[in-house]
């Protein structure tokens, strides 16, 4: 991974996203989705920050597992991109309930007010087993 501290600092506010999904804290989920966020999410829909947040809510977002290697992280102008697979478990009550679910992603970061927050995602499950 990058030495850069912005790259450091995004990869931090990433992994304290999944700790937040992992803990159901739904206040720490959502400090760090930026104002203007945009998912194109794994059921291929388009959303933004409220569709987000909705969806946790409903309990869409919400693993009994979960495990994200980042394969690419770097600087893209005043952005940090990420990009690598995800595995996870569902549990009762979002798609693909207890089974294991791949995906890939590519998430962009940048600062909002002088913190790190995500700005665009795109996930597409590869493999649902």
């Amino acid at each position: 991974m990058s030495d850069d501290p912005d790259v450091r600092a995004a990869i931090a506010a990433d992994n304290r996203s999944v700790e937040a999904i992992m803990q159901r804290d739904e206040q720490a989920f959502i400090a760090l989705l930026g104002e203007d966020l945009v998912v194109n999410n794994p059921m291929n829909k388009i959303g933004h920050r409220a569709d987000t947040i909705g969806a946790y809510r409903a309990g869409v977002i919400n693993y009994a597992a979960f495990d994200r290697r980042i394969e690419y992280a770097g600087k893209l102008g005043d952005a940090v991109a990420m990009m690598g697979e995800e595995t996870f478990t569902p549990n009762p009550g979002a798609p693909n309930a207890g089974k294991t679910v791949k995906r890939r992603f590519t998430d962009i970061w940048r600062k909002e007010q002088g913190d790190w927050k995500l700005a665009l995602r795109q996930a597409t499950i590869i493999s649902v087993e």
